[in-house]
């Protein structure tokens, strides 16, 4: 939510500038396109709101933009012949209609990935970024010959430096912090700074650890 609608925008912006092909858009995502209804329904809700009003310069409504809603169009993607853009989810590939179009793309030299956001250890989309020669989907190795790229600037959450200014507005540090969303290197760093930098008492539980929140109950 949000990150379809920003990749939809800068697409827009460099086919409007010539700087990549004038070729069709598919958006394959049913919660994408719900969003993106939003974005046309309240623009006076987002900075991209002016530009919704001219239809020549919508980056949700053109003439190489398509939405694609139901399962048996999404199927039939697998059938494009020519250049084209997809954007499908979910976006570390651990599910959702990406993963037909990955099967049927990743072995196919003249096609490319990208990647928009982190990938985090342990999932599909991370080992693809970090250059395995074949994955297993649907039961299946299928190889690697697609060109893989990532784009980290357009991640949809926050950065430390972000978190910490969050965290920074608190009228009252809470009594207990519990860093569970991240990797180990990335959390052990925000610890450390949450304690030093606002005084919070910062930790990383351990799987399956227990915590009791209110003693004598």
């Amino acid at each position: 939510m949000g990150r379809t609608q920003l990749l939809l925008y800068y697409l827009f912006r460099l086919q409007q500038q010539g700087r990549i092909p004038d070729i069709p858009i598919y958006v394959d995502s049913p919660m994408a396109i719900d969003v993106t209804r939003l974005y046309k329904s309240f623009g006076e809700q987002h900075r991209l709101g002016a530009m919704i009003e001219e239809d020549n310069c919508n980056p949700f409504r053109h003439k190489r933009l398509h939405y694609v809603s139901s399962q048996e169009g999404s199927i039939g993607l697998n059938q494009l012949r020519g250049d084209a853009i997809i954007v499908s989810a979910s976006g570390m590939a651990s599910g959702g209609r990406v993963l037909h179009h990955l099967y049927h793309r990743l072995p196919q030299p003249q096609d490319a990935v990208i990647f928009v956001g982190h990938q985090a250890q342990g999932t599909r989309g991370r080992r693809l970024v970090d250059g395995e020669e074949s994955v297993r989907m649907y039961g299946i190795d299928v190889p690697v010959r697609a060109k893989i790229y990532q784009i980290e600037g357009l991640s949809a959450h926050a950065d430390q430096r972000e978190l910490l200014q969050w965290a920074a507005g608190f009228v009252s540090k809470p009594k207990r912090c519990f860093l569970v969303h991240g990797e180990q290197e990335a959390l052990e760093t925000l610890r450390a700074q949450l304690e030093t930098e606002l005084g919070w008492q910062a930790q990383l539980p351990a799987y399956l650890e227990s915590v009791a929140l209110f003693e004598g109950l």
